[in-house]
């Protein structure tokens, strides 16, 4: 037979009409087909095996799996929600969750029973985005360790916060949990596969309606359809002076001077530290015009009382010394 489309559904659908009558075989390493198997395996059908090369630590034996004893071991509970489990998880056509394995997916998903109705949502080919988005997101939510109650966004803002208080590495984006808009359009790719494998691929459901977009004949998955930043963000002006120049950021040429602000972190050279336009300059850059500056005073001899009390007891003067601070004090 040749598949149209998905080969592992018309293997799938091959083996269980021939299980209606007698046991069959079927050969294959991947987990499509054990996840398909075991979601659609009854106890009235004739046993079904599925033969896979074991390919841990380079052997090459061969493992023969039940699935009618696989699917007693799990139970009816933990099968039915295989589709969607196995489709967020990562298939052939969704993306994986890092960090995430299947192991603990299954675990969070199938041992809380409000998990439940949220997987057939996943399933239902009648569902409208906004059903998928908002169970689908309270499913992630549970995965990445919340509560089906807890926001997406404030999850992957508490992670983020974590990741900066526990660590003196920068922060691996990887490892937070999605945004919510990103999350979505994962969530309607899974739901379309998922939907593919309950109909093994007789559904006319479209890709481009779920998460999918056409590129030069080829389908592309939509990551997202917001900015990655805001554009007060995108759009920040800073500046590429060098600092071998004998006084940087001073002219026109520094985009920072030139629209009037002071520089700043972003700024690829001098980092808002090391030029004439920082906020807050080092003392090594300066200007040579220091010493035309009034001199301030640093002895008791050269400031009267009364002018030291309206000039300097209302601030706190690192350049003067404690014991000079002192005396004024006893002679008011």
């Amino acid at each position: 037979m040749q598949a149209p489309n998905d080969a592992d559904t018309l293997i799938v659908d091959t083996a269980l009409k021939i299980s209606r009558s007698e046991s069959v075989t079927v050969i294959g390493n991947d987990t499509d087909l054990l996840v398909l198997l075991l979601y659609y395996f009854q106890s009235s059908m004739k046993d079904i095996f599925l033969c896979c090369e074991v390919t841990k630590f380079r052997s090459h034996s061969r493992s023969l799996i039940s699935i009618r004893q696989a699917c007693a071991h799990l139970g009816p509970v933990a099968t039915h929600r295989l589709l969607a489990l196995h489709a967020i998880g990562g298939c052939d056509t969704t993306s994986a969750l890092y960090g995430i394995g299947k192991g603990v997916m299954w675990k969070k998903m199938c041992n809380n029973d409000e998990a439940g109705p949220l997987c057939n949502v996943l399933e239902s080919e009648s569902a409208s985005h906004e059903d998928v988005e908002v169970a689908g997101l309270k499913l992630m939510a549970l995965l990445y360790g919340g509560k089906l109650t807890d926001c997406l966004n404030h999850l992957r803002y508490k992670a983020y916060m974590n990741m900066t208080a526990s660590s003196t590495l920068p922060p691996r984006p990887e490892r937070l949990p999605l945004t919510e808009n990103s999350a979505k359009y994962h969530l309607y790719r899974a739901r379309l596969q998922a939907v593919l494998w309950k109909s093994l691929m007789r559904s006319d459901i479209s890709p481009v309606e779920w998460g999918w977009t056409v590129n030069e004949n080829q389908y592309v998955p939509l990551s997202t359809d917001n900015p990655a930043a805001p554009d007060e963000l995108l759009n920040v002006v800073r500046c590429k002076c060098k600092l071998s120049s004998p006084r940087p950021c001073t002219t026109q040429l520094c985009s920072c001077i030139k629209h009037g602000l002071s520089c700043v972190t972003a700024c690829k050279n001098c980092n808002g530290e090391q030029c004439q336009n920082a906020e807050f300059p080092n003392a090594d850059c300066d200007s040579d015009d220091d010493d035309e500056d009034e001199q301030l005073p640093t002895s008791s001899s050269d400031i009267d009382a009364e002018t030291f009390s309206k000039c300097y007891l209302d601030f706190d003067i690192p350049y003067m010394e404690e014991e000079i601070v002192v005396e004024r004090q006893r002679e008011m």
